[in-house]
C-alpha cells in the first residue's frame, strides 16, 4: 500500500503527521525513520515499534531506500509537468503512488483497471 500526503513544506508538525498517516498505519507497526520528532508523536500515539536511523550511516541508506526511491519517482513525475500548478501537487503524488499498483500487470490489465478505479476522468479535464 502506498499513502503520501502533501503538507507543506519542511520538516512536518506532529499534528500533520498524525492526522496524515494515523489512519493509515496499523498500531504496532514497525516505523523505520530518522528521528524527526513529529514520527516520535507519531510512535507513540499508534504504539508502534521504531527503527531509528541517521541519515548520514551506511545502514541508513538500505533502510530509508524504498522512501528515497519514492521521493525521487514524485520528483521525476513533477519534472514531467513542469508549469502544472501548485494546487495538483497532491494529486501528481497521488498517481505516483497509484503507478506503484500496475507493476507487473500487462496493458490490458493496467487500462481496465485504471478506468475501473474512474481515476481518469476526461470530463474533468475537458472543462
Amino acid at each position: 500500500m502506498c499513502c503520501a500526503k502533501v503538507a507543506g513544506r519542511g520538516h512536518i508538525s506532529a499534528v500533520k503527521v498524525i492526522d496524515a498517516y494515523g489512519d493509515h498505519i496499523k498500531p504496532g507497526s514497525n516505523l523505520i525513520h530518522d528521528g524527526f520528532r513529529s514520527h516520535e508523536e507519531l510512535i507513540r500515539y499508534l504504539n508502534l515499534n521504531e527503527t531509528f536511523t541517521k541519515s548520514t550511516t551506511k545502514e541508513s541508506k538500505k533502510l530509508l531506500q524504498p522512501v528515497n526511491s519514492f521521493i525521487a519517482q514524485i520528483k521525476r513525475n513533477i519534472f514531467l509537468h513542469v508549469g502544472g500548478k501548485k494546487d495538483y501537487l497532491q494529486d501528481y503524488v497521488n498517481w505516483v503512488c497509484y503507478k506503484r499498483t500496475l507493476k507487473g500487470i500487462n496493458i490490458k490489465q493496467k487500462v481496465k483497471k485504471v478506468y475501473q478505479r474512474k481515476f481518469i476522468s476526461f470530463a474533468s479535464i475537458l472543462k
